[in-house]
């Protein structure tokens, strides 16, 4: 019998469900060989990796075509790995990386705070290799090295010296419901990776003030938390301007960032609103 050959297919133009191929994040319904994001808000269900991984392990059929929009990030990698090396399916070690995988890929990478640091820091780096704007050439090319990374990690336990290390943070005061005000040299989220690995679970991480200005990172485990980044929003941009600054605070996700040059509303100030979330 000839040996099966399997196939990787990047195109941004595929339409929701790719005929005899497993569509991964196409943007069809779920169903066998149809994967895609929980399709019920509020609902906890696996996301696309996590359902197509136990499709495998339950021995489903598989066309020999995997077809996804874009790599769009470490689940989709870990994705194509599985299905171009059904070896890794019976890995030990297989079954809690794409556990890991699949949450980062559904929650947010606060979720980072629970793996080992290493690891989260493989996972922030193979996020990364994988920016927008890349064509269709370069995706293939960065996913054939990036599948070999994950390969390496599940069958011999080594991780390329990838992604960013995360920067020393000093926690500077502690409130109620799990509240932290902290510092860093580096404002980004690998600091608070630190901060959710050490317990807290929502507050204010500070940057060094620079000619008056100060970054700023607020954020929050997940929105069960209650913390209420978007109405903070319109309070901090007034107060910025009441600063003689401009205002541009932003949220993305479970983050909210100050103005890009920093912000200039006094420290107490800052303490006041971000208390009231």
């Amino acid at each position: 019998m000839g040996q099966l050959q399997l196939e990787v297919l990047i195109d941004p133009e595929l339409p929701p469900r790719v005929e005899e191929a497993v569509s991964f994040e196409t943007g069809g319904q779920k169903r066998l060989h149809v994967y895609g994001p929980p399709t019920i808000p509020g609902i906890h269900q696996g996301g696309a990796l996590l359902t197509f991984f136990e499709d495998l392990i339950a021995g489903a059929p598989m066309p020999l075509v995997f077809a996804m929009r874009r790599v769009t990030g470490s689940h989709a990698v870990t994705a194509a790995a599985l299905f171009l090396d059904r070896t890794l399916v019976m890995c030990p070690a297989t079954v809690g990386f794409v556990y890991i995988v699949d949450l980062v890929s559904r929650m947010g990478d606060s979720v980072l705070g629970h793996v080992e640091p290493s690891l989260a820091q493989f996972l922030r780096g193979l996020a990364a290799y994988f920016p927008d704007g890349l064509s269709k050439m370069e995706q293939g090319e960065r996913l054939s090295t990036a599948i070999q990374w994950v390969r390496s990690y599940l069958l011999e336990g080594t991780l390329p010296n990838i992604g960013p290390v995360a920067p020393h943070v000093r926690v500077l005061d502690v409130g109620t419901n799990g509240f932290v005000l902290a510092s860093t040299p580096r404002i980004g989220p690998e600091g608070w990776e630190t901060l959710f690995r050490w317990g807290h679970l929502r507050g204010i991480l500070l940057g060094d003030e620079d000619k008056g200005l100060r970054p700023v990172l607020a954020a929050r485990k997940g929105r069960q938390v209650g913390y209420d980044l978007e109405r903070l929003v319109p309070l901090l941009d007034e107060l910025e301007q009441l600063s003689g600054a401009l205002p541009g605070w932003v949220v993305q996700g479970n983050y909210l960032s100050s103005p890009p040059d920093g912000s200039a509303v006094l420290l107490e100030h800052l303490i006041q609103v971000f208390l009231q979330g």
